[in-house]
């Protein structure tokens, strides 16, 4: 079923043809190939389909059902074994404080994982979950503020329906006592040209960045 009224939608200030942070669905014939950076961060669901995946030196297989967290400014390659049905979340900003309170304290379990990049299973109530969001994509549903509730609404059925250990070895390259500082160094860190320049962008001083820095990252700053 379409949409009623459409065109008012398009006429909206806040409809988007080209998402920039939210949901974009995907139909992939088999033996297609796609090479790009992610340019935000990503959560990859394969409703359908089979893929190769590598994202640097990391290589992974997904079949029907599976999903998998892509960090942003990672170069991605995927081939398409399969006929594929996917929907790519992409966000940067739209995580709110209860998501970025929640990736805090995943933080002491970091230690404890062994991060491989695995893909993980889409259980029932997310499935149904992207069935539906599959149907809205399609009509048209490009609104800015409908792809805000529906990214919130995702974080809450991953925090109801998979454990905490689950989300921290899935989330793993996002893990950190201070994601807003996160966030501000990845957003910046390709406009700067040197690391003073970098803390400037933060609005943080030098030495305060590097030590943040080397707390977030668990790596001293570049020069």
């Amino acid at each position: 079923m379409n949409l009623f009224y459409l065109d008012e939608h398009k006429a909206c200030s806040n409809y988007s043809n080209a998402i920039q942070e939210g949901f974009i669905h995907y139909r992939v014939d088999a033996g297609k190939s796609y090479a790009d950076e992610s340019k935000k961060d990503c959560i990859l669901f394969l409703l359908k389909g089979k893929i190769a995946l590598r994202t640097g030196e990391r290589k992974s297989m997904l079949n029907s059902g599976d999903m998998t967290f892509i960090q942003r400014y990672s170069w991605c390659e995927l081939e398409f074994h399969e006929e594929s049905d996917i929907i790519i979340a992409l966000f940067e900003n739209t995580v709110d404080n209860c998501e970025n309170m929640n990736f805090s304290r995943f933080l002491p379990m970091r230690d404890q994982i062994k991060y491989e990049m695995l893909p993980m299973d889409i259980r029932k109530q997310l499935y149904m979950y992207l069935e539906l969001l599959t149907e809205y994509l399609d009509s048209g549903a490009n609104c800015i503020h409908f792809h805000e509730i529906k990214m919130k609404e995702l974080f809450w059925l991953m925090r109801f329906y998979y454990s905490k250990l689950e989300l921290a070895t899935f989330f793993y390259p996002m893990l950190g006592s201070d994601y807003h500082f996160r966030n501000k160094v990845w957003s910046n860190y390709r406009k700067a040209k040197s690391i003073k320049e970098l803390a400037e962008l933060c609005h943080v001083s030098l030495s305060s960045f590097k030590k943040q820095f080397n707390k977030e990252f668990d790596e001293p700053a570049g020069r």
